[in-house]
């Protein structure tokens, strides 16, 4: 029973820190770093659940928060709220399907090649949304990097898809990186002790 708690708290935890680090790196913020790793936890969380249908409601109200956070005084102003409530319900819905696809391609093929597909699946999402009247386009990844000091002089190169591109292969290989860590940490402990 405490077991089960404990895993259902720290799925909350989780979820909640991908909406939280997106808001704290969105600009006007000049966090853009966070943004290179705001998509790790959703990311642990996902890919950690048996099925699909688990796996798409995290994405989705993780990403429902996230916009509920950054039209937090919109809504309250009481202006464009039908719109805004439309686009917070359907929005996210639209976001999770790359994770959708990356999870089923995982189960199928492997933990490894769904996760190296999530960051062009989302891409190939968010251009998508360019194309129809409905797409929240400002909310690109790659837009969030767009007062990054650093950027600033290959931004005009790669533009706001490679920086959405930079962003989630990112996050991806930290992921990765983690995952592989967490399964060999007790030979890397051994190891260390060892010497």
């Amino acid at each position: 029973m405490i077991q089960a708690k404990y895993r259902l708290i720290k799925k909350i935890v989780l979820a909640l820190c991908t909406p939280i680090l997106l808001i704290a790196a969105w600009p006007p913020s000049n966090l853009n770093f966070l943004l290179f790793f705001a998509f790790v936890p959703i990311l642990l969380l996902v890919f950690d659940q048996q099925r699909s249908r688990s796996a798409f409601v995290w994405f989705y109200l993780s990403f429902q928060l996230f916009l509920i956070m950054l039209h937090a005084t919109l809504i309250m102003e009481g202006g464009h709220t039908i719109p805004l409530v439309i686009g917070i319900l359907i929005v996210p819905f639209f976001w999770s399907i790359p994770i959708i696809v990356s999870f089923k391609i995982a189960k199928k093929f492997g933990y490894t090649v769904g996760l190296f597909l999530f960051p062009f699946l989302y891409l190939s999402q968010e251009i998508v949304q360019y194309y129809w009247d409905f797409g929240m386009t400002y909310f690109n990844m790659g837009v969030g990097l767009s007062n990054t000091p650093l950027l600033l002089g290959i931004y005009p190169y790669f533009g706001q898809e490679g920086g959405t591109l930079l962003v989630m292969l990112m996050n991806v290989s930290l992921v990765i990186l983690l995952s592989e860590l967490k399964k060999h940490r007790f030979r890397i402990i051994k190891k260390f002790s060892l010497s």
